[in-house]
């Protein structure tokens, strides 16, 4: 076997019996597709045949550039690697809520960082046997290929998807229960402006259905109590400048709708809503529209 191989997808060289497999799709930030998946069977399968490999190291290639916070240069990282954050009571919102996978870390005790594992270095541990869980890593991947492959189904068909869908047939196969990010198939509201504009979409339609409305149809009192009725379904920007003129609440709720017209917003009961524009009435003002699937 030459020292190099090169793939569609991917390229791979080997050096004293360590074969580093470079995913080479900078262009679409390495994300995993078919074509992926189907280059990586051929590979390790040849890869497997090399008496001389003894080690398999899967990276990738390409460069992330972007402006640095709070400055005019631009910084520019190696795409290498899965993201990590943590944090207290994180807000997610539109499609990043598929695209996330939360852990809760419970110590259960009152001062967490007194505790003792019988891994006192993981860093290091993971260092030193870094050829054994490799090893063990391709091994649950290859009983995978060798099951056929078989993916969980999603319901979008984006590039996460498929790595959802991918991943979750993988440990299916390694006979580890459950669904993989079971709330990929979902878009769902996470809290903040997302929040507000799913409450908003749902009043909207409770009151006017797929009718078309004026925003001025929406800014209406009770004629029994002079209550708002809308007021509790109001973005906070629009309560704001609803406090200050009715007139400007009105104003404030038309550019909000403006903002958010084509964006689509789903709920946990699996329906989903979008406001869309109607054309204009008689006088020249907007109307819009609730469409909900």
């Amino acid at each position: 076997m030459s020292d190099a191989i090169l793939c569609e997808t991917l390229f791979c060289e080997i050096e004293d019996q360590i074969a580093t497999v470079t995913l080479n799709r900078p262009q679409v930030l390495n994300a995993l597709s078919t074509q992926v998946f189907d280059d990586l069977k051929y590979l390790f399968t040849r890869l497997a045949e090399d008496s001389e490999v003894r080690v398999i190291l899967l990276t990738g290639a390409g460069e992330i550039e972007d402006r640095e916070l709070g400055k005019s240069s631009n910084l520019r990282v190696i795409n290498d690697r899965v993201w990590v954050l943590t944090g207290n009571n994180p807000v997610l919102g539109g499609d990043m809520v598929r695209r996330t996978i939360p852990i809760l870390i419970d110590p259960d005790m009152a001062n967490p960082e007194t505790r003792s594992f019988s891994i006192a270095n993981l860093f290091e541990w993971a260092r030193e046997r870094r050829g054994e869980v490799l090893q063990a890593m391709l091994c649950i991947l290859g009983h995978w290929v060798a099951e056929g492959m078989q993916r969980q189904e999603r319901a979008q068909s984006d590039s996460y998807a498929d790595w959802s869908a991918s991943v979750g047939g993988i440990l299916a196969a390694a006979g580890i229960e459950g669904r993989f990010d079971h709330h990929a198939g979902e878009k769902i509201s996470g809290g903040g402006e997302d929040d507000e504009h799913a409450t908003l979409l749902s009043w909207i339609w409770d009151v006017k259905g797929d009718h078309p409305f004026v925003v001025r149809d929406l800014i209406y009192r009770d004629l029994v109590t002079g209550e708002r009725p809308c007021d509790d379904s109001l973005p906070g920007t629009v309560m704001a400048n609803m406090a200050r003129a009715e007139s400007s609440g009105v104003k404030s709720l038309g550019r909000w709708l403006l903002g958010h017209k084509g964006r689509w917003v789903s709920y946990p009961d699996g329906s989903a809503m979008v406001v869309k524009e109607s054309g204009k009435n008689g006088y020249g003002v907007m109307k819009w529209y609730i469409e909900k699937r």
